[in-house]
């Protein structure tokens, strides 16, 4: 296709690389199934995506999309490199393919989720709240567009030294892949909503209900289960479509006795069960003042700045603040209101 423009007045190629394949057709929980390859000039790594676009209509989308994420990155989302696009032809039809270019990011939240589980040691407060602001604040910019993510958990935010970063929404301008439809296909498990739980067993796959306030249920049990070490997907009962209510309230008086009372209101908030009840995520972004709360935790140095709050390491079923750091910061000050702490909240 060359760089001719689409109908949109939008390139059809951003960037056109010359590449060697590092991995092929790797299945990634954040991309679906990509190739890891390589710029042969640069030596930069990068994960490239087919998007395969049956219709006109969602081609010219898609360019759209990847080109203003191309021309205006995100510091809280994976970063879209360029992208080109192509023609497949088949026996009965021709479908127009996008292949996007994504940075390389290695460390999720579901590989410090691991880490945290094996070694015993809750995550500070402060990186979830900063998680959290990071995440309400890109989505709340998604929801204005009227984007809504679908596949909010721990394996699709990647952490770096400046920032949590989300993997772009994963069924973009393809209405049909949603959570509901993977699990009666293939069995998949995902944080999904309970309204959407409900629908499941009525065979009902099409979206009916508000995709912002369901992808906000999805981001509490992201950020519920790294605030107990646990796995959220306990949760669930996708053959009878129900939540366990009072596992639910049990993590969640956990979160109350470990946490700060503005942390745990925000977490009773994300996993508001009733939809008509829940906020969505302007709403929490008008609520929790997103741009100056960001600002003041990352004044100094990003995540760095945020790295020096000790941990909190389960001693015997209690929690106790320990002056533990993450892996990306070596530094030895510790915080003064937090250190030595204790709480005698039981670890379930």
């Amino acid at each position: 296709m060359g760089h001719t423009a689409s109908k949109n007045n939008v390139p059809l190629q951003t960037f056109n690389p010359e590449v060697e394949v590092v991995q092929k057709k790797q299945i990634s929980s954040q991309f679906g199934e990509c190739r890891l390859v390589r710029d042969v000039k640069t030596g930069q790594e990068m994960y490239v995506k087919d998007i395969v676009c049956h219709d006109q209509e969602t081609f010219d989308q898609q360019v759209v999309y990847y080109y203003n994420r191309v021309k205006n990155p995100h510091a809280n989302l994976v970063n879209v490199i360029g992208y080109t696009t192509d023609q497949t032809k088949s026996f009965c039809s021709e479908n127009n393919v996008i292949k996007v270019y994504f940075d390389s990011l290695q460390r999720t939240m579901e590989q410090e989720l691991v880490d945290h589980m094996n070694h015993g040691v809750l995550m500070s407060e402060v990186k979830l709240q900063l998680l959290a602001q990071h995440m309400v604040g890109v989505l709340a910019e998604f929801q204005k567009k009227g984007v809504a993510h679908r596949e909010i958990s721990p394996a699709s935010i990647f952490v770096t030294e400046e920032a949590f970063k989300l993997c772009d929404p994963a069924n973009n301008g393809q209405k049909s892949a949603n959570a509901m439809l993977r699990y009666a296909l293939l069995g998949v498990k995902s944080l999904i909503a309970p309204e959407l739980l409900k629908q499941i067993p009525t065979q009902d796959y099409e979206i009916r209900t508000n995709e912002y306030k369901a992808d906000v249920f999805s981001l509490g049990a992201t950020i519920l289960a790294l605030a107990t070490l646990t796995r959220s997907e306990d949760l669930y009962n996708f053959e009878a479509a129900t939540i366990d209510l009072a596992l639910l309230e049990k993590r969640l008086k956990f979160v109350d006795n470990t946490y700060s009372p503005t942390f745990a209101r925000l977490l009773r908030d994300l996993l508001t069960v009733e939809e008509k009840l829940r906020p969505d995520f302007i709403q929490l972004s008008d609520r929790l003042h997103i741009g100056e709360v960001i600002q003041s935790y990352q004044a100094h140095s990003g995540l760095q700045s945020y790295a020096k709050v000790p941990y909190v390491k389960i001693i015997n079923g209690l929690a106790y603040s320990e002056t533990m750091y993450p892996v990306f910061h070596d530094s030895k000050e510790t915080s003064p209101e937090l250190a030595g702490s204790k709480t005698t909240s039981p670890l379930f």
